[in-house]
């Protein structure tokens, strides 16, 4: 009897092995086609675009040209960036680098600005990748241990307790999720706008003038401050 239960146990063990293997092989699969589609994708989009660009046509028509680009780039980039770097050396790396970091930067007035001000000086972008990655070390190690918890005292423990510790957990895991997210895109921001500024500097404003912009936006909020508070207040009759 104790031979026929170690047979079937080995049996048993030996069917899950082979269809934890088959399904690894799916996802393999599936992995390498995804990675080949997405690379097939890109050439297709690559070679598409260098057969209808045109840049007389681009000058001439601003649409077409932000159509175009975002086909190419699969982001929005004003018409006025693209002629400006596309009149200029390396064009194809700097359309790359703003592409994959326009969601940090402002594009106007055919200059490339962070959106967040602060971020103009390279030490306070630092210091935003550092707190995103402190973040993720912080929140990522408390979910960890709320979900743990929360699979010990299973059974133990009432079910409210237990759901409030897994929905906490899950909340704290997304958030560090996030951080970890937002650290890698910020610090791959801060050096697509040294590869931009390096390759082409006019696209980048002097830091004079983004540290004025940044000093000007702290004194126009003061100044409305004190304007508000000179305001004389009405006194009822």
């Amino acid at each position: 009897m104790q031979e026929l239960v170690l047979n079937l146990a080995g049996s048993f063990g030996h069917r899950m092995a082979g269809e934890i293997i088959v399904v690894l092989a799916v996802l393999l699969f599936l992995l390498f086609k995804g990675i080949y589609s997405l690379n097939n994708d890109r050439a297709k989009a690559r070679q598409e675009f260098l057969q209808l660009w045109d840049f007389e046509r681009a000058k001439r028509d601003p649409l077409w040209c932000e159509v175009l680009i975002r086909h190419y780039c699969r982001e929005f980039l004003p018409a006025q960036i693209v002629i400006n770097v596309a009149s200029k050396s390396q064009a194809a790396d700097t359309l790359w680098a703003l592409s994959h970091s326009v969601q940090f930067f402002q594009l106007d007035d055919g200059l490339v600005r962070w959106k967040n001000k602060r971020y103009a000086k390279a030490r306070h972008a630092q210091l935003g990748v550092v707190a995103a990655f402190g973040l993720y070390f912080l929140m990522a190690p408390a979910a960890m241990l709320l979900l743990w918890l929360s699979y010990q005292l299973f059974g133990t423990a009432s079910g409210v307790s237990l759901a409030m510790m897994v929905l906490v957990g899950c909340l704290l895991g997304g958030f560090a999720i996030r951080g970890l997210d937002y650290g890698f895109e910020l610090a791959n921001a801060r050096k697509n706008y040294a590869k931009i500024q390096n390759m082409q500097p006019s696209l980048v404003p002097e830091p004079a003038e983004a540290l004025k912009a940044v000093v000007g936006n702290k004194l126009s909020k003061v100044r409305r401050l004190r304007r508000a508070e000179r305001k004389p207040v009405p006194i009822d009759a």
